[in-house]
């Protein structure tokens, strides 16, 4: 009995449909390079700029990024 083959026919893989909203993260990390940790996460990246903005510390290092651990914004 001959074996059927399936040939794809050239479809790409989609997302999906559901468009889940961004998150964007905002990590601390002292500038002795010892420690690190989550101070908070927004719905949008401006909330988060402004965050990091106005609670700026000479010895603490602030980064805003996604879940794809891109760094957005830096200070």
């Amino acid at each position: 009995m001959p074996r059927r083959v399936r040939r794809m026919q050239g479809k790409l893989i989609q997302k999906s449909k559901e468009r889940s909203q961004k998150k964007y993260y905002v990590i601390a990390k002292s500038n002795d390079n010892k420690e690190s940790w989550d101070v908070d996460t927004f719905s949008s990246l401006d909330e988060a700029i402004s965050y990091v903005d106005n609670n700026t510390t000479p010895t603490i290092s602030y980064y805003v990024h996604t879940d794809s651990n891109r760094v957005l914004y830096y200070k």
